[in-house]
C-alpha cells in the first residue's frame, strides 16, 4: 500500500507501508526496554534543573502520590493501584485490538519511563536520601515487575495488532487470527490476575513503610 504524504512544499513523498518492518522476539524486547531507558532518560534530564513545566508536573505526581499512601491505608492504597494498573492494561487492550495498535505499546513504554524517570529527578532533588530510600524501597521493586507484566502482556498484544497490520496492508494472513485474539484475550486476564497480586503487594509494603519518611 502507498501512502502519499504532503511535505508542505507543494511536493508529495511517497511512503510504501509494505516496507516497514515490525520487530519480532527479542528484537521488540529490545526495542520497547531501550525505549523506556530513553523515557527515563529524559524524564530525569529534564527535572535536573528544579525548574520547567516537567519538573511541576513531577511535583504533582508525587503529591499525589503521598496523599495516596501517606494515610498507610491499606485498602485504599490496593483499589487506587489496583485501578491504575487495570485502566492502563485495558488501554492497551484495547488499542493493540486495532491496526496501529502496536504504536501505543512504545508510547507507554515512553511515557512509564518518563513518569519514573522524572518522578526519581524530582524526589532526589527535593529530598536527596529521603528521596533514593522511598524509591529503592518501594517505587523501584514495584515498576520492575510491573515492567515484567508489561513485556509479558505486550508481547501478545504486540503480535496480534502485528498481524492486524500485515493482514491489511500486506495481503499477510495470519495462521490464525482469531486464536491470536483469544491469545491476547488470555493474556489480558492473567495480567489483570497478576495486577491484582502486585497492588495487594504494593499496597502491604507502602502502608508498613511509610510510617518511616517525613516528608
Amino acid at each position: 500500500m502507498i501512502i502519499l504524504i504532503n511535505n508542505g512544499t507543494g511536493t508529495e513523498k511517497i511512503i510504501d507501508v509494505k516496507k516497514f518492518v515490525l520487530p519480532k522476539g527479542s528484537e521488540f524486547v529490545i526495542s520497547v526496554f531501550l525505549v523506556i531507558i530513553l523515557g527515563e532518560l529524559i524524564g530525569s534530564i529534564l527535572c535536573g534543573n528544579k525548574s520547567g513545566y516537567i519538573f511541576s508536573l513531577a511535583g504533582k505526581l508525587f503529591d499525589g502520590y503521598l496523599n495516596l499512601i501517606s494515610g498507610g491505608n491499606f485498602f485504599h492504597i490496593f483499589i487506587n493501584t489496583f485501578i491504575v494498573l487495570l485502566f492502563f492494561y485495558l488501554f492497551e487492550f484495547l488499542s493493540c485490538s486495532g491496526i496501529f495498535g502496536f504504536i501505543t505499546v512504545y508510547i507507554l513504554a515512553l511515557l512509564s519511563g518518563l513518569l519514573h524517570g522524572s518522578f526519581a529527578g524530582y524526589i532526589y532533588s527535593c529530598y536527596q536520601l529521603q528521596g533514593i530510600t522511598l524509591n529503592a524501597l518501594l517505587i523501584v521493586p514495584f515498576l520492575l515487575f510491573n515492567y515484567l507484566l508489561f513485556f509479558n502482556f505486550s508481547s501478545e498484544s504486540f503480535a496480534y495488532s502485528r498481524d492486524f497490520f500485515n493482514l491489511v496492508f500486506r495481503n499477510q494472513f495470519p495462521e490464525s487470527f482469531s486464536a491470536g485474539f483469544r491469545r491476547m484475550t488470555l493474556r489480558m486476564l492473567l495480567t489483570v490476575g497478576a495486577s491484582l497480586l502486585l497492588s495487594l503487594v504494593f499496597a502491604a509494603f507502602s502502608s508498613l513503610l511509610i510510617k518511616y519518611f517525613t516528608f
